[in-house]
């Protein structure tokens, strides 16, 4: 399967990536993520990002996950969702995106999000804190980080609705949001993981019920 794992900064990702390669040996994660290119092309993130640098991310994305089909077993650092999620935050705060780059950014995601399995959403919980390291891709502010992961959650929720306009209707991934702590983050993944890496009960699995009964 082609598993990713999206959210706002600083909530853990990295490190559910690391326990689930432990769970799931069979499985693999890129060397090389989007933080080798913005590194590279010195692109601009976060709060001083723009309609060309999350493009230029959201494309990295998209040519990463099309290297992958359903018979691999691979688990990525952030996918096509994050960069549109991060753009609708500049776009409303008036940072520079216009209305047509954010359709032709949705139209892309959208298009894009079929290629994988499962979406993992990581949100930001009170009960399970976690101190946010400075790094030059992260931006601790955490109104910041409040506002992004309010997007994610809003985006979550219209993945249950009839007609959202992130998500496709058709061949749309398992949209499946991870709580608690590093354990419960992993007994979770178990209801739609198998232990042989594929989904959950095959023909009888999670993923295929979540998409029969919520979308």
């Amino acid at each position: 399967m082609r598993i990713c794992v999206s959210g706002a900064q600083g909530l853990g990702k990295s490190t559910f990536i690391q326990d689930f390669l432990k769970e799931w040996p069979m499985y693999s994660t890129p060397l090389k993520t989007y933080r080798d290119l913005v590194k590279k092309k010195k692109i601009k993130i976060n709060k001083n990002g723009n309609a060309k640098s999350q493009l230029a991310i959201l494309n990295y994305h998209i040519d990463e996950i099309q290297k992958y089909t359903k018979d691999d077993n691979v688990i990525l650092d952030r996918g096509v969702l994050d960069p549109l999620i991060f753009s609708l935050w500049l776009y409303e705060k008036g940072k520079g995106i216009s209305d047509d780059e954010i359709e032709d950014m949705l139209k892309l995601t959208k298009m894009t999000m079929p290629l994988y399995d499962i979406i993992f959403i990581v949100p930001l919980l009170k009960k399970t804190p976690i101190k946010m390291v400075p790094d030059e891709f992260r931006d601790t502010d955490e109104v910041y980080q409040q506002e992004i992961n309010n997007i994610f959650m809003a985006a979550e929720q219209s993945y249950f609705k009839h007609g959202n306009i992130i998500f496709p209707l058709k061949d749309c991934p398992a949209i499946i949001s991870l709580s608690g702590s590093r354990e419960e983050r992993i007994a979770l993944a178990k209801f739609y993981v198998g232990k042989d890496g594929g989904p959950f009960g095959e023909e009888e699995s999670l993923i295929k019920e979540t998409l029969e009964n919520e979308i």
